[in-house]
């Protein structure tokens, strides 16, 4: 059975590790009064940061790529699932939350609210997001 000095040092490297990847990050971000900041400061500025960049990535994709929308049957008035990005249904696709077994439909979302035909469903596992 481990020691307390065991213990001790696995929660030291644990430590230390979220430390470097806090300094990373906030480096990486042109922050460079790191070694003014506590332990605590250097974790909490880290992790805001950080979602901000998944903020502000999660706005890019919605502004600028194309958006999809998905539903499980085609029989009409059936529930439309999205916008989705195409990322975050590539990532559905490639862990199987759409597939032969379990099939859904998906199509584009129409950006133009004017646009008069709505694009016609695919089964969603064969589309190459």
């Amino acid at each position: 059975a481990p020691g307390p000095a065991e213990g001790a040092g696995r929660s030291n490297t644990f430590h230390f590790n979220k430390l470097l990847e806090a300094t990373h990050t906030l480096l990486d971000a042109g922050v460079v009064e790191i070694y003014s900041f506590s332990y605590e400061a250097l974790l909490e500025r880290s992790e805001k940061l950080k979602e901000e960049e998944q903020r502000a990535a999660r706005q890019q994709q919605l502004a600028t790529g194309k958006q999809w929308e998905f539903c499980w049957s085609r029989e009409p008035g059936a529930e439309m699932y999205g916008p989705y990005t195409s990322e975050e249904m590539h990532a559905w696709k490639e862990h199987k939350f759409f597939s032969a077994e379990r099939v859904a439909y998906a199509r584009p979302k129409e950006q133009d609210m004017f646009a008069m035909d709505e694009a016609e469903l695919q089964e969603a596992h064969t589309i190459d997001f």
